[in-house]
This record gives structure tokens, sequence and C-alpha cells, in this order.
């Protein structure tokens, strides 16, 4: 407790099946879930954020091997990197929409198919959607100006992109396919670029998958 609000911290519980986390603790609103405070709990198969928690910390949900469906608040606007690394069978979250990043490994080896990304993001970090082999489709947003190294990286079934008119940049980490921000994306087909495409458009390596 802080400043007569909650946040949710790790604990001993051991959580199963569908979490539904409170809106209050001891009377005091809950605002935040602390850095690691679900990881590892591998019984939980759904979770619903309620309206009110404005922060998820690093690797919130980290590691859940049967975590299937989370519900995110609109409230949420701060959500930090590894929130949902390497949750294998996560195919059903929805952002709130009004985040304007996507931290490193959000979406690290999860299940996603589809994902929209919120209007308001500017900037999609590195290893975002690293190795999502089931993620077919993605809107990428208006706002979207910098896409870092392997944001999509080994996102094998994505079959196209389309950008914005405002984007600006790849991320240059190094030039080759290990680190670029498509590499390794075997299904796709087509790159539309609304606006000019960046001069740095190597470092994304769809010209070497023909797009």
């Amino acid at each position: 407790l802080k400043d007569g609000k909650a946040t949710i911290v790790p604990g001993t519980i051991a959580y199963a099946g569908d979490l539904v986390v409170p809106t209050t603790v001891d009377g005091y609103p809950v605002v935040a879930l602390a850095e690691n405070c679900f990881r590892l709990a591998t019984g939980v198969t759904s979770v619903v954020v309620p309206e009110g928690v404005v922060s998820v910390g690093i690797a919130a949900f980290a590691l859940n091997p049967n975590l299937v469906r989370v519900v995110l608040p609109e409230s949420a606007t701060n959500l930090l990197e590894s929130g949902f690394y390497d949750c294998s069978r996560l195919v059903d979250c929805s952002l709130p929409s009004q985040i304007d990043r996507l931290y490193p490994y959000f979406f690290h080896g999860t299940a996603v198919t589809n994902v929209v990304i919120p209007d308001t993001v500017k900037t999609i970090d590195h290893d975002v959607f690293w190795e999502c082999r089931n993620l077919e489709s993605v809107h990428l947003p208006e706002a979207l100006t910098f896409m870092d190294w392997s944001a999509f990286q080994k996102c094998s079934a994505l079959k196209s992109v389309e950008f914005p008119a405002g984007f600006q940049a790849f991320g240059a980490y190094s030039y080759d396919e290990l680190h670029a921000a498509f590499g390794y994306c075997t299904s796709l087909e087509s790159a539309i670029f609304k606006g000019p495409v960046p001069q740095n458009f190597a470092y994304s390596w769809l010209d070497k998958l023909g797009c």
C-alpha cells in the first residue's frame, strides 16, 4: 500500500483456473500489478484485470504455459516489458486503446493469431512479437513512427504488413536476419508503405523476403 492505493505483489498462493484480480485490497483501490506478480502461475487459464489498474509490471504474467485469455482494462496505460513472455497458449488479449508504446518481449512466444495495435502506439520495441508462430495478421497504427530490431522475428505465419504514412525508421542493431524486424518471417508476401520507404529499410529484412 502507498498513498492510499494498492499494488498486487508476488505471493505464495497457488493460483489456478480463471483469475479475477480484485478491484480493492482492504478497501484501497488496486492501481498496479507488480513485477513478476503472476509469473509462473502455471495453473491459471484466464485473467481479468479490472478497470482502475494503470500499470502492469515487468513479466507480470510471464511463463504461464496454460494461460489462454487475458482481459486488460482501458485504464492500463503502462504495460511493461515481457508481460506475457512465453505464455505459449495465449491466443486472446486485446490491448488498451491509450497505450503509446509496446515494450520488449511483451508477446514473445505467445499463440496470438491476430493483433490490433491501438492507434496511439508510436513505438514497437525489439522482440515484442518474437516467435509468435501463429500470428497471421497485425494492424499497425497510424501513429507508428519506429519499429525496433527483431520486433516480428520468426513470425512464420505472418503474410502481409502495411506501414502508416508517418512511419520513419527501423531499429539498426546489426545487419543480419537474426536481428532484423521481420527476420525468418517465411510466409510474408507483401509489405506496403503508405509513405516514403525508410532509408534503413534493409534492416527490416523485407527486401530479402521479396517484399
